[in-house]
């Protein structure tokens, strides 16, 4: 399987915005680590640094959304399932297999909320990260098994190393949602115009651009992937050699518009670079 490399959180330096309005990044060599072909078997800090409150499940809507006893819905921190199908609609892939691992991981137990920066997100829900015990990320355990993906919010990103250090042993395994490939960029004309969904999406680099402060990716196939001038502060750190050319796995929405697909990237942890 090709190695991901992941970037790390940090500050943009001066440096770095004058290479990028060159349209090209030549500086932090690739991690040892990741050259090696070597993933990490494990993260630090996995456990609780603190547990804030302690609650009950009543309902699980699905892989990463709870209901609790008192009435409250609860919106898991750092990870994205698949989605249940509604009106009609399929279910995704792994969807309902990930709403019954949560079911039988919370089963009869009384689990523990880790808040992060956000209490709320924009629907309403709670925001949290949910444990069985100090010890035991249900985030992780979902990961673990290939039945979510990896999803960072800033300022959300505590625990951030633990979850992708799970994506990543569910990547080697290839368990679940890692069993197929990405996305194919030059294939998206298949989903049609109408499609706006959380999808991975792997292609080549042809091209960056700076646009009224974000940063633009231009992929092969008219996808361009965005990082807003807000989020562009976390993406300092361990820029690849070679970024034209080089070939890119990004998770996020994926929406056409503007005649173009258009994913946005809130996090280095949205973003893998592949050696090939």
């Amino acid at each position: 399987m090709q190695t991901p490399v992941v970037w790390k959180k940090g500050r943009f330096k001066g440096a770095l915005f004058s290479l990028i309005a060159h349209r090209f990044f030549c500086f932090f060599a690739i991690p040892l680590l990741f050259i090696s072909g070597v993933l990490p078997s494990a993260a630090a800090n996995c456990a609780a640094d603190r547990l804030d409150e302690y609650v009950s499940v009543a309902h699980v809507y699905d892989g990463d959304t709870v209901k609790l006893t008192d009435g409250r819905k609860i919106r898991l921190i750092g990870i994205n399932t698949p989605e249940i199908g509604r009106r009609g609609d399929p279910s995704e892939p792994y969807a309902d297999d990930a709403r019954i691992a949560l079911q039988k991981i919370l089963q009869g137990r009384r689990v523990a909320l880790r808040y992060d920066k956000d209490r709320h997100d924009r629907y309403g829900r709670v925001l949290a990260h949910l444990f069985i015990d100090q010890e035991q990320s249900v985030e992780v355990q979902l990961l673990e098994r290939g039945l979510g993906t990896v999803l960072t919010v800033p300022p959300n990103v505590w625990n951030v190393d633990c979850y992708v250090a799970a994506e990543r042993r569910a990547q080697a395994s290839q368990s679940k949602l890692w069993s197929s490939p990405p996305l194919d960029s030059g294939s998206l004309t298949n989903l049609g115009a109408d499609f706006s969904g959380y999808r991975v999406v792997s292609g080549r680099i042809l091209r960056t651009e700076r646009d009224k402060g974000a940063f633009l990716l231009r992929l092969k196939g008219g996808v361009t992937v965005y990082i807003s001038p807000r989020d562009l502060a976390y993406f300092d750190g361990s820029w690849p050699k070679r970024i034209q050319g080089a070939t890119l796995s990004v998770k996020g929405w994926l929406r056409y518009q503007g005649g173009e697909w258009r994913i946005q990237a809130r996090h280095p942890t949205a973003l893998q670079f592949i050696n090939e």
